[in-house]
């Protein structure tokens, strides 16, 4: 049978959507691919599903259209030149009503079977295909397994009713809903991933800077802890169930990735990896033993860490860890069934950071009971643990989810419009003391205080850094910098008067858009501007003239600001500064690192 697996676009202006292995589907801006989000992930059940299909014998075609960057119009045009008898779309609560329309389309291009997958619970009702004659089957839940039972019947008996785990139309056009398919037991059974359909490179969730490219991949599935707005055990497994891969054969893909695609770094991205100590300490002792020399991540609880388990880790090649924390009031973690004991996450991550491991912790606002204090208690308990990166959030709670229901029984529900639920900056919920508005604006001043906290971070290590990588160099006396700004202007000028305090008799020349010209010719600091044309990102259409005055200049120093730890989406800035002939080139990120970029005329 010709079977069609997609991830289908999904945008809204420069918004990009991700969807197909999130958990929270949501929007982000570009990355350093155009038309591709900086953070995207990768489409497991949707590589699974296939490679169990091709497995089968079925002809199969793979498309992420997110991950390739295609409108509509490309990827309708694949569909349509593929011809499949069958189509399946991975879709989400956020993203529905784009789907609905691209599935319409769809259907009136090819006149296939069609089949929504994904985490959209209300479509898990049999009204929906009432509602929506074009699409023909809705796959419930973890569906690795469910097609290829489904593409059979359809080849062959077309017996629907022993298809366990969908909803279909019988014979008079009723909308039947079977009984749902266990969850895959045995892991281990399950094919690779069919990596070989996908564009890997453009897969990124660089925890902490973690080096790209790299790979996300699986440990487990499930999670046997029950907070209430978690909606992947609740909706795609329908259970608490928690099922892990052999520790060996986890590895041996581990190291087929990194031999076979090169990545540079791996990241598992369970909903919870780190549950089993002797689980996870034989994961360790697999890792060191391939001597595979590529940092690792991982998503956590904190209290199923311990120091053992920790340096084991580290031991082998840890990079990062992602830890929930949700709240800094125990009595709200308590209420959304986290079972998690705040005094352990402080310990936790005391230990991981005194043992180089990076740390990025989540925190999120409009919990049960939520008030003002609670959020300043939430900010303020952030700031004290001081990780390297965290995120914050306004809850939603996705249909299907306990708390979906809670906030729906009290009136706390204040839109039922899913393109809303979308994990942007708006609230869908009130709290017993909180209005939406409350909850938006304490997320904008929770990310404020976060930035200036981490800005303050950063000035300190810079300075710190800064003369350390001058002896490096030998460089007793600096005379003439150029600072290149391609970050933000907090970045720029903290960079400024870090030069300024460590090389005060230096002159500082800026390389800049003419966007900030007027804001740095009013800074002290600065003696010089120089202004970017069209083309400049291109070291083949730079201009030319610019190049031809900065190389005339022969600067002893040249400062690249990163925007980020990674440098992802500065390839074509590193090849430019080559041009540029300064004497030696430093590269200052906002974690306060000071590196030393090849490309100077002294490197």
């Amino acid at each position: 049978m010709k079977i069609f697996m997609g991830n289908p676009p999904w945008r809204e202006g420069d918004n990009l959507g991700v969807r197909a292995g999130s958990r929270w589907p949501h929007f982000q801006k570009a990355g350093s691919k155009k038309d591709i989000p900086g953070y995207l992930p990768f489409p497991f059940f949707l590589a699974y599903a296939t490679a169990v299909l091709e497995e089968t014998g079925h002809e199969v075609l793979l498309i992420d259209a997110i991950a390739e960057g295609f409108s509509n119009e490309t990827f309708l045009e694949r569909i349509e030149k593929f011809d499949p008898e069958l189509a399946v779309l991975e879709v989400s609560t956020p993203s529905i009503y784009d789907d609905l329309d691209l599935a319409r389309k769809i259907k009136e291009k090819t006149n296939c079977l069609m089949a929504f997958a994904g985490p959209h619970m209300e479509m898990y009702e049999p009204h929906f295909l009432d509602r929506y004659n074009f699409v023909d089957f809705v796959i419930m839940g973890e569906y690795d397994y469910i097609i290829r039972d489904l593409a059979s019947e359809l080849a062959n008996s077309k017996e629907l009713d022993k298809v366990l785990g969908i909803i279909y139309r019988n014979r008079d056009g009723q909308a039947i809903r079977n009984k749902r398919r266990p969850v895959i037991e045995n892991l281990d059974e399950l094919p690779y991933p069919a990596y070989h359909q996908l564009p890997m490179y453009n897969y990124n969730d660089a925890v902490c800077a973690l080096p790209h490219p790299g790979i996300q991949m699986w440990t487990s599935r499930g999670c046997p802890y029950h907070c209430i707005f978690c909606a992947w055990p609740q909706i795609m497994y329908a259970n608490h169930k928690y099922r892990v891969r052999d520790p060996k054969l986890l590895i041996d893909e581990m190291e087929y990735l990194v031999k076979k695609y090169k990545f540079k770094a791996v990241y598992f991205d369970d909903d919870t990896v780190n549950i089993g100590k002797k689980r996870m300490l034989t994961i360790c002792e697999e890792i060191k033993k391939r001597n595979l020399g590529v940092p690792w991540a991982i998503m956590a609880r904190a209290d199923t860490m311990d120091r053992e388990i920790l340096e084991a880790m580290a031991d082998s090649g840890l990079y990062a860890v992602k830890y929930g924390v949700e709240s800094g009031t125990q009595a709200l973690v308590d209420g959304i069934k986290k079972n998690l004991d705040l005094k352990k996450v402080e310990e936790i991550v005391r230990i991981t950071k005194e043992l180089g491991i990076k740390t990025h912790l989540t925190f999120t606002f409009g919990l049960p009971g939520e008030t003002k204090e609670t959020i300043q208690k939430t900010i303020d308990y952030a700031l004290e643990l001081d990780p390297t990166n965290l995120q914050f959030s306004i809850l939603s709670p996705f249909p299907g989810s306990e708390y979906y229901r809670i906030a729906k029984e009290k009136g706390y529900l204040l839109t039922e419009n899913w393109a809303d639920f979308n994990g942007s900056r708006k609230a869908v919920v009130r709290t017993e003391h909180l209005t939406a508005q409350d909850l938006e604006e304490a997320l904008c001043r929770a990310y404020e205080t976060w930035h200036k906290h981490r800005l303050k971070r950063c000035f300190e290590d810079l300075h710190a850094n800064l003369g350390a990588r001058l002896n490096e160099l030998n460089l007793d006396t600096v005379r003439e910098i150029l600072l290149v700004r391609s970050s933000f202007m907090d970045h720029t000028n903290a960079a400024l008067k870090v030069i300024n305090q460590t090389l005060p008799k230096s002159r500082i020349t800026v390389l800049a858009q003419p966007m900030v010209e007027a804001e740095l010719r009013k800074n002290k600091l600065i003696d010089e501007v120089f202004l970017y044309k069209t083309g400049w990102l291109d070291p083949q259409n730079a201009d030319k003239e610019l190049i031809a005055s900065i190389r005339k200049r022969q600067f002893d120093l040249l400062v690249l600001l990163f925007h980020n730890e990674s440098h992802l989406g500065y390839e074509d800035v590193l090849s430019l500064i080559k041009l540029f002939g300064a004497e030696h080139n430093l590269g200052f990120d906002t974690q306060g690192k000071v590196n030393i970029i090849d490309g100077g005329t002294k490197s």
